[in-house]
Protein backbone atom coordinates (compact mmCIF):
# COMPACT_ATOMS: atom_id res chain seq x y z
CA UNK A 1 0.00 0.00 0.00
CA UNK A 2 1.18 3.58 -0.81
CA UNK A 3 0.14 6.62 1.84
CA UNK A 4 0.68 9.98 0.46
CA UNK A 5 -0.70 12.79 2.92
CA UNK A 6 -1.53 16.20 0.67
CA UNK A 7 -2.11 19.01 2.45
CA UNK A 8 -5.64 20.50 1.27
CA UNK A 9 -6.09 17.11 -0.71
CA UNK A 10 -6.04 14.68 1.80
CA UNK A 11 -4.50 11.57 2.66
CA UNK A 12 -4.36 8.79 0.21
CA UNK A 13 -3.90 5.01 0.88
CA UNK A 14 -3.44 3.28 -2.32
CA UNK A 15 -3.74 -0.23 -3.12
CA UNK A 16 -4.46 0.17 -6.95
CA UNK A 17 -3.32 1.56 -9.36
CA UNK A 18 -5.44 1.21 -12.86
CA UNK A 19 -4.34 2.25 -15.97
CA UNK A 20 -4.61 2.53 -20.04
CA UNK A 21 -2.89 0.37 -22.11
CA UNK A 22 -2.91 2.40 -25.37
CA UNK A 23 -1.77 6.24 -25.54
CA UNK A 24 -0.83 5.59 -21.78
CA UNK A 25 1.77 2.95 -21.07
CA UNK A 26 2.18 2.09 -24.85
CA UNK A 27 2.16 3.52 -28.46
CA UNK A 28 1.19 1.55 -31.16
CA UNK A 29 0.64 -1.19 -29.23
CA UNK A 30 3.98 -1.56 -27.93
CA UNK A 31 5.16 -0.75 -24.46
CA UNK A 32 7.12 2.66 -24.32
CA UNK A 33 10.58 2.27 -23.19
CA UNK A 34 11.29 2.47 -19.66
CA UNK A 35 7.90 1.82 -18.47
CA UNK A 36 8.45 -2.00 -17.58
CA UNK A 37 11.07 -1.31 -15.08
CA UNK A 38 8.94 1.67 -12.89
CA UNK A 39 5.78 -0.92 -13.09
CA UNK A 40 7.96 -3.88 -11.67
CA UNK A 41 9.68 -1.36 -8.54
CA UNK A 42 6.06 0.00 -7.90
CA UNK A 43 4.15 -3.47 -7.68
CA UNK A 44 6.04 -4.02 -5.11
CA UNK A 45 3.56 -1.73 -2.94
CA UNK A 46 0.25 -1.68 -4.83
CA UNK A 47 -1.00 -4.15 -7.20
CA UNK A 48 -1.49 -2.91 -10.79
CA UNK A 49 -3.94 -3.33 -13.37
CA UNK A 50 -4.34 -2.51 -17.37
CA UNK A 51 -7.97 -2.40 -18.46
CA UNK A 52 -7.62 -1.49 -21.91
CA UNK A 53 -9.62 -2.38 -25.34
CA UNK A 54 -7.74 -4.92 -27.58
CA UNK A 55 -7.74 -2.74 -30.30
CA UNK A 56 -4.76 -5.16 -31.85
CA UNK A 57 -6.23 -8.12 -31.09
CA UNK A 58 -2.89 -9.31 -29.06
CA UNK A 59 -3.32 -6.77 -26.09
CA UNK A 60 -1.87 -10.49 -23.65
CA UNK A 61 1.22 -10.84 -25.90
CA UNK A 62 2.28 -7.18 -25.66
CA UNK A 63 1.55 -6.92 -21.87
CA UNK A 64 3.01 -10.19 -20.75
CA UNK A 65 6.31 -9.04 -19.17
CA UNK A 66 4.25 -5.90 -17.01
CA UNK A 67 3.60 -6.98 -13.48
CA UNK A 68 0.02 -6.06 -13.96
CA UNK A 69 -3.66 -8.01 -13.93
CA UNK A 70 -4.80 -7.44 -17.40
CA UNK A 71 -8.56 -6.88 -18.06
CA UNK A 72 -9.10 -6.80 -21.72
CA UNK A 73 -12.63 -4.76 -22.63
CA UNK A 74 -14.68 -5.09 -25.36
CA UNK A 75 -17.75 -3.23 -26.67
CA UNK A 76 -18.35 0.57 -26.91
CA UNK A 77 -19.29 1.51 -23.43
CA UNK A 78 -15.66 1.19 -22.25
CA UNK A 79 -15.56 4.05 -19.96
CA UNK A 80 -18.31 2.65 -18.36
CA UNK A 81 -16.63 -0.70 -17.73
CA UNK A 82 -13.65 1.06 -16.54
CA UNK A 83 -15.22 3.50 -13.62
CA UNK A 84 -17.14 -0.26 -12.61
CA UNK A 85 -13.62 -1.98 -12.29
CA UNK A 86 -12.47 0.82 -10.18
CA UNK A 87 -15.45 1.01 -7.78
CA UNK A 88 -15.47 -2.82 -7.98
CA UNK A 89 -11.61 -2.88 -6.79
CA UNK A 90 -12.97 0.09 -3.82
CA UNK A 91 -12.56 3.40 -5.53
CA UNK A 92 -11.41 5.13 -2.25
CA UNK A 93 -8.23 2.94 -2.47
CA UNK A 94 -7.31 3.10 -6.25
CA UNK A 95 -5.60 5.62 -8.24
CA UNK A 96 -6.52 6.19 -12.38
CA UNK A 97 -3.78 6.84 -15.25
CA UNK A 98 -5.20 7.24 -18.68
CA UNK A 99 -5.04 9.78 -21.69
CA UNK A 100 -8.72 9.12 -23.52
CA UNK A 101 -11.85 10.28 -23.41
CA UNK A 102 -13.05 6.50 -22.42
CA UNK A 103 -11.22 7.35 -18.98
CA UNK A 104 -13.26 10.21 -17.94
CA UNK A 105 -15.78 7.92 -16.22
CA UNK A 106 -12.61 5.80 -14.51
CA UNK A 107 -11.07 9.07 -12.97
CA UNK A 108 -14.42 10.73 -11.83
CA UNK A 109 -14.87 7.30 -9.71
CA UNK A 110 -11.01 6.98 -8.62
CA UNK A 111 -9.36 8.90 -5.45
CA UNK A 112 -6.57 10.22 -7.10
CA UNK A 113 -6.38 10.15 -11.26
CA UNK A 114 -3.81 11.60 -13.81
CA UNK A 115 -3.79 12.50 -17.37
CA UNK A 116 -0.87 11.82 -19.53
CA UNK A 117 -0.41 13.85 -22.73
CA UNK A 118 1.95 11.42 -24.24
CA UNK A 119 2.83 10.69 -28.42
CA UNK A 120 -0.88 10.14 -29.03
CA UNK A 121 -1.90 13.22 -27.18
CA UNK A 122 -4.86 13.74 -24.47
CA UNK A 123 -8.42 14.51 -24.70
CA UNK A 124 -9.42 17.25 -23.34
CA UNK A 125 -12.14 16.22 -21.29
CA UNK A 126 -9.83 13.72 -19.75
CA UNK A 127 -7.49 16.60 -18.75
CA UNK A 128 -10.29 18.69 -17.10
CA UNK A 129 -11.31 15.47 -15.06
CA UNK A 130 -7.83 14.69 -13.83
CA UNK A 131 -6.29 15.56 -10.29
CA UNK A 132 -2.33 15.73 -12.06
CA UNK A 133 -1.77 15.99 -16.07
CA UNK A 134 1.92 14.96 -17.00
CA UNK A 135 3.92 15.12 -20.06
CA UNK A 136 4.61 11.65 -19.86
CA UNK A 137 3.56 8.23 -18.22
CA UNK A 138 7.08 7.98 -16.68
CA UNK A 139 6.51 10.97 -14.94
CA UNK A 140 2.66 9.71 -13.48
CA UNK A 141 4.59 6.88 -12.67
CA UNK A 142 7.59 8.51 -10.36
CA UNK A 143 4.61 10.56 -8.72
CA UNK A 144 4.39 7.61 -6.80
CA UNK A 145 7.73 6.51 -6.50
CA UNK A 146 8.51 10.23 -5.14
CA UNK A 147 5.31 11.21 -2.87
CA UNK A 148 6.60 14.51 -2.84
CA UNK A 149 6.27 15.77 -6.57
CA UNK A 150 2.73 14.61 -6.06
CA UNK A 151 2.54 16.84 -2.76
CA UNK A 152 4.53 19.69 -4.80
CA UNK A 153 1.76 19.27 -6.83
CA UNK A 154 -1.65 19.38 -5.05
CA UNK A 155 -1.06 20.37 -2.08
CA UNK A 156 -1.67 23.86 -0.41
CA UNK A 157 0.74 25.85 1.62
CA UNK A 158 0.76 25.21 5.03
CA UNK A 159 2.30 28.56 7.50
Amino acid sequence: MLYIDIPGFGELSLEHIVLDFNGTLGRNGVVLPGVTPLLHVLSRDVLLHVVAGDVYGDIAERAKDLPVQLVSLHGAEQGVMKADYVRHLGAPRVAAIGNGRNDVDMFNAARLSIAVIGHEGAASEAIAAADIVTGLIHSALKLFLYPDRAVATLGTATS
